[in-house]
């Protein structure tokens, strides 16, 4: 009985941890550009596709996303990508050119209404097709080189402005996610033999 009900509120104990991780997740603030061209923050759980999201300098993205504009002149940013691959070296990507110099600011992309048609939610981390349409612009195709994924970290360029494209279970890192096989000890085998003889 006693050993019964250690492996139960050891259990118990895991299991609230990761209660507390994914609420912790859940609350973090997210900056966003409203329709009205105002950037506000939300918690990480209220970002929806089709958001706009805010990332500065620093920020874990939250959210799959393609970039719209960024900071600098051509486009540009780059992104640690350690939390998906263990990689500390920027990996360069880049705003579609006319996205870019059409939503150039906040205030520009306010009401910015358009279509993002993509891949369905996948578990490659290294493709992604997509158009975007919009009233004001032709149709842009985009890939891998436009797109920004769940838990990576802007890095050498002060903001980026990128429409949320899958959010939740449905981001590249959360479908990569493996769920880590019990650990059971030889102890705890031969216990539930035991106990179920």
């Amino acid at each position: 009985i006693v050993v019964v009900g250690t492996a139960a509120a050891r259990d118990a104990f895991e299991d609230y941890q990761r209660y507390t991780s994914d609420k912790r997740a859940n609350a973090l603030k997210v900056k966003i550009v409203n329709p009205s061209g105002v950037i506000e923050t939300i918690e990480s759980k209220d970002v929806h596709v089709g958001d706009i999201l805010y990332l500065e300098k620093g920020a874990e993205i939250p959210a799959d996303c393609m970039i719209v504009s960024t900071a600098l002149e051509d486009g540009a940013c780059f992104v640690e990508t350690a939390n998906l691959d263990g990689e500390t070296n920027l990996k360069p990507k880049l705003s579609k050119d006319a996205l870019h110099k059409r939503f150039g600011t906040p205030q520009s992309i306010a009401g910015f209404s358009g279509t993002v048609v993509c891949d369905p939610p996948g578990v490659s981390m290294h493709k992604w097709i997509g158009k975007i349409a919009c009233p004001e612009l032709s149709e842009l195709s985009a890939d891998m080189d436009n797109f920004l994924l769940r838990g990576c970290i802007i890095r050498n360029v002060d903001w980026v402005m990128g429409v949320t494209v899958y959010t939740g279970v449905d981001t590249r890192l959360f479908r990569n996610l493996i769920k880590a096989p019990p650990k059971v000890s030889r102890l705890d085998q031969k216990l539930n033999k035991l106990i179920l003889v």
